[in-house]
């Protein structure tokens, strides 16, 4: 008889692949910039993307800090290789902190802020699961 199979992961572990997948895509975006990116999320705060603190990302950037790349830090630097960016987000105050950070460093231009952003729920699904469909009125920007 073979043994059920077991999986065994941790919040940590699980916190760590989600931070390593966000530091993968914006390592890959300094690397090959695209022309817009957009960032959907339900809250938005300056919080580190890269780790930086061996010196790992300064062949992508060599102005980053030997310490923990920020957000901000990081869509500047996309802004200035030319991306566009779109920020769809909440309309939560602490939402506007990236924003007025750029703001700060003089990087509003090219940025596009929208901050009326919702989710729907929709009945269940047959699995038991919530449906959810996204849904925005961008018609308003931030700026």
């Amino acid at each position: 008889m073979i043994p059920p199979r077991q999986f065994l992961q941790t919040a940590t572990d699980a916190r760590n692949s989600v931070r390593e997948l966000i530091q993968t895509m914006f390592a890959a975006e300094l690397l090959s910039p695209s022309r817009c990116l957009w960032i959907i999320s339900p809250w938005l705060r300056d919080v580190p993307v890269l780790d930086n603190t061996t010196g790992s990302f300064l062949a992508l950037c060599p102005e980053f800090p030997i310490t923990e790349v920020r957000l901000s830090l990081v869509l500047q630097e996309l802004l200035t290789r030319g991306t566009q960016i779109v920020i769809a987000t909440r309309p939560d105050f602490g939402n506007r902190q990236v924003l007025d950070g750029l703001r700060t460093a003089g990087f509003e231009d090219g940025v596009i802020f929208r901050a009326r952003i919702g989710w729907r729920h929709s009945r269940a699904s047959t699995r038991g699961g919530i449906n959810h469909q996204l849904f925005s009125s961008i018609d308003e920007p931030y700026i």
